[in-house]
């Protein structure tokens, strides 16, 4: 039972799709005028449509020196292209739709742009251009006050070591002087010590000589104190001991007067040293080096604009109207057709 009925609906699908294929010879005539006419409507549209111009600019984004041999771009591909999205879109109103980026090998923008008119493609692109040149000198002047700010930086940084060097100077200086004023007043009492036991020596060589003709007044002097010889012996090394500290003073007052001289030339002229303020002349010289590579290449346009009319493939759309007239009319036939079945 259940495959007769199967058999049943079989015979009935064929039958239908042969008045289908039926129908549609029967009423091949309207086909073809439908097809001809969606093609024929498509056509005139075609034909009579405003011709749309596409212009586009090759942009090459420029670069900074960062040493001798290594440069950057002023701005990565992607965020300059995220900031012309922004700057055309909400800020300008121009419909994205019509405008293409294409990035090439991570340092040219290529930007294609379609519109009615051409003249308004060649100053839109125009403007863009002059938009992102403002942009990447702004870029160039933020990184150029970065590094002018940084000197200044270091600028202070040296002032601050010269002063806390010329304060200790001063204070040096103040330490020396006093010293050398103590000097001053040693060198002379230590002479005037040696000059008196020199006259000492020579008194008791004067005695020494007289007691050696008096042999009575000679034994007294032995028994009662010690010999004029030892007297003159201590007289002489403690003469000794006064010059070899007299000139150790002496040495060490000119050492201390070279250095007061070496001292006061370095204030007057400003002229300080240190590891540190070296090393920072070191950084104040590297920066100056990248501030005046800074601007070595600014964004450029590789070519001038260019603007070509767009033409409409009449042939393909034409041929696609005809399809689609042709597709109506079947689709009209067709539920014609199977609507009194599904009834």
């Amino acid at each position: 039972m259940i495959e007769s009925k199967g058999k049943s609906g079989n015979l009935i699908d064929e039958v239908n799709l042969k008045k289908l294929i039926q129908s549609m010879r029967l009423q091949k005539k309207i086909i073809i005028i439908c097809a001809l006419f969606f093609a024929s409507l498509t056509f005139v549209y075609t034909y009579l449509k405003e011709p749309s111009y596409l212009s586009s600019v090759i942009v090459e984004i420029g670069h900074y020196e960062i040493s001798e041999d290594v440069d950057n771009l002023i701005e990565n591909v992607d965020n300059l292209i995220a900031s012309l999205k922004v700057e055309l879109f909400y800020k300008q109103n121009v419909d994205l739709r019509k405008i293409k980026f294409t990035p090439i090998e991570g340092r040219l923008v290529i930007i294609d742009y379609e519109s009615k008119l051409s003249k308004l493609n060649e100053n839109l692109l125009k403007n863009t251009f002059l938009y992102v040149q403002n942009r990447h000198s702004g870029l160039i002047a933020q990184r150029a006050d970065k590094l002018i700010f940084r000197i200044k930086s270091i600028d202070n940084k040296i002032a601050f070591s010269k002063n806390l060097i010329l304060k200790n100077s001063l204070k040096e200086r103040e330490n020396t002087i006093a010293e050398i004023n103590l000097l001053n007043i040693e060198i002379p009492y230590i002479r005037k010590n040696i000059l008196s036991l020199e006259n000492l020596v020579i008194e008791e060589q004067d005695n020494l000589l007289i007691l050696s003709n008096n042999l009575d007044a000679l034994l007294e002097r032995v028994t009662t104190s010690p010999t004029l010889q030892q007297l003159i012996y201590s007289y002489k090394a403690e003469v000794n001991d006064l010059m070899f500290e007299l000139n150790n003073k002496q040495l060490l007052k000119e050492k201390l007067e070279l250095e007061l001289e070496t001292k006061m030339i370095a204030i007057v002229e400003n002229d300080f040293s240190s590891e540190k303020i070296f090393s920072l002349l070191q950084e104040k010289r590297i920066i100056e080096k990248q501030l005046s590579l800074l601007t070595s290449q600014e964004t450029r346009l590789i070519n001038p604009t260019n603007s070509i009319k767009v033409s409409s493939n009449i042939a393909l759309l034409t041929f696609l109207g005809a399809f689609f007239g042709f597709i109506i009319m079947t689709s009209i036939i067709f539920f014609r057709e199977i609507y009194p079945h599904s009834k």
